[in-house]
């Protein structure tokens, strides 16, 4: 394809490795000053939440918490924190909820930063955008330079989420002693090392994602499929078909694919991407999946970072680099996928966010997503009985 032709998720996907240390600095200078003024000693419990993407960078990220510190964490969707989430368990003076929302005027993220904080929360927005409806409703932002210029299904923005959240992890782990300042720097210098690598397997890479839309443009619905480490990546593959050419897309997990595949009279009009870590405990299961997905007649890509590639017949399988450390991979893993949609947007003529852009949920006064242009955030408040 040529490069005028080319989609702006195929840009960014592309940009990303380029993108890694440059951003990296930026992030840990804002996380420096961020803290500056607000111990993080006094945080034993960590509340995420967002929507769509921003509320999955989360889910990506949790691991590294959960390797790198002693903190709780949960990640809830945004409505669940607003409304559904009992707060009189919580010990609210040491819990940190931070908000994610790219543009800031994401209703529900508002809402539930607002319930938050009303709680008695210290409250963070993790946004692009520090005069939007979400710095008036949390007590610090942390603002990034990852706007995307062109719209796109939040390619970058999400690597910019996770990587940040990632980098708060360790900067916990730093806070309480568990990982020195030299550690803290190798840490970081991994993280980057790990999206660099992926720069080798870019023209590979590339090529087959390009032939492999071919087929996948044809097919009327999707599948990913992962579980354990490569869930978050499965769910956010899921929704870029959504987003990128607005066909149907689900999400299951190898086992659930095969029981779904078996009664489906048209499986072969399906197409399907699995993620299996080498760290994952479910290899022989996926690998099951991908053989009966390419036996049933779907075009099928398997990502995967064994070193050996698995034998899976008639599948495409794109080989991705190992991560040193597994709570790593979300960050890059998901590359093929966003490829993927890019050149099968472009085969397609698609326009991105289609159903955002000309819906109901478009720049209106019909629109329900956006805070500033709607009563959600009055509505949820409500709801969470605070108003």
């Amino acid at each position: 394809m040529s490069e005028k032709a080319v989609s702006s998720a195929v840009k960014q996907s592309l940009s990303l490795a380029e993108l890694a240390d440059p951003l990296m600095k930026e992030l840990r200078d804002k996380l420096d000053g961020l803290f500056a003024s607000e111990s993080m000693e006094r945080f034993t419990h960590v509340l995420c939440t967002g929507c769509g993407d921003s509320y999955i960078a989360g889910v990506a990220a949790t691991p590294a918490f959960h390797t790198l510190t002693d903190i709780t964490v949960e990640v809830l969707p945004a409505e669940d924190l607003c409304y559904g989430y009992d707060f009189s368990a919580l010990d609210t003076a040491h819990t940190l909820c931070i908000g994610i929302s790219i543009s800031g005027r994401v209703a529900c993220t508002v809402a539930a930063m607002e319930t938050a904080r009303r709680h008695g929360i210290f409250t963070i927005g993790l946004t692009e955008n520090p005069t939007s409806p979400i710095a008036q409703h949390v007590d610090y932002i942390l603002k990034h330079n990852m706007p995307e210029r062109d719209l796109a299904p939040g390619v970058s923005t999400y690597f910019t989420s996770t990587m940040a959240l990632m980098l708060l992890a360790i900067r916990f782990s730093q806070q309480a002693g568990r990982c020195t300042a030299a550690q803290a720097e190798s840490l970081c210098a991994d993280i980057v090392g790990f999206c660099e690598s992926y720069r080798p397997l870019i023209p590979s890479m590339t090529e087959q994602m390009e032939q492999a839309s071919e087929a996948f443009a044809t097919r009327s619905r999707f599948v990913t499929v992962g579980c354990g480490p490569d869930y978050a990546t499965a769910w956010f593959a899921r929704a870029k078909v959504i987003e990128s050419i607005g066909r149907p897309a689900a999400l299951y997990s190898p086992a659930d694919w095969m029981d779904t595949m078996a009664p489906l009279k048209e499986a072969g009009e399906t197409g399907v991407v699995l993620f299996l870590s080498e760290n994952s405990a479910e290899k022989e299961s996926c690998l099951a999946a991908a053989r009966r997905s390419v036996e049933a007649g779907c075009p099928t890509v398997l990502c995967t970072d064994f070193a050996a590639q698995p034998l899976v017949p008639g599948a495409c399988v794109v080989q991705l680099p190992a991560a040193g450390r597994s709570w790593v991979a979300p960050l890059m893993q998901f590359m093929p996928m966003t490829l993927l949609c890019g050149y099968m947007q472009t085969r397609l003529g698609e326009v991105t966010f289609r159903g955002i852009t000309q819906g109901i949920w478009g720049e209106s006064t019909r629109n329900r997503i956006y805070a500033d242009v709607s009563r959600q955030i009055e509505v949820l408040s409500e709801r969470a009985g605070i108003l």
